[in-house]
């Protein structure tokens, strides 16, 4: 719990010092709360995105985004690995593009703070859509 009490902390200095910043979420998304999304979350790491690429669902029926990280560091969870990949829905292939409102955006070298959520299969994929990913700057 202590762990979480200081995440929260650095989180609410981090931004007031522009440190992190968060992209920008649609109206139609209910904001959650820090603290939620930090008990909610089954890991919570700093990392740097090293590639992202889309692909095809067995079926062909949706579109999936692989972004793997590198790990600067774990805050929460244990994840066995120094680099990962998460899942997102969507992507781009060719001239075929679905996108889910709320997504989070990554671009690779980009220096990220994300809370990650495992599904039933343990794939990870940000916690609560877009409010999961924020991006560190140095300005």
């Amino acid at each position: 719990m202590r762990k979480c009490l200081n995440l929260l902390l650095i989180l609410i200095v981090a931004t007031f010092f522009g440190l992190v910043t968060k992209q920008a979420q649609a109206g139609s998304l209910v904001k959650i709360s820090d603290k939620n999304l930090v008990l909610s979350s089954d890991a919570i790491i700093t990392g740097k995105v090293l590639s992202i690429e889309s692909r095809w669902n067995a079926s062909k029926t949706n579109i999936y985004t692989d972004i793997t990280i590198a790990l600067n560091q774990t805050i929460k969870g244990d994840l066995g690995s120094n680099i990962i990949v998460i899942e997102q829905v969507g992507g781009k292939i060719g001239d075929k593009e679905v996108w889910l409102t709320g997504s989070p955006e990554f671009s690779v070298g980009e220096e990220v703070l994300l809370f990650l959520k495992a599904n039933s299969k343990g794939v990870l994929h940000t916690a609560h859509m877009g409010m999961g990913k924020f991006s560190i700057s140095q300005t």
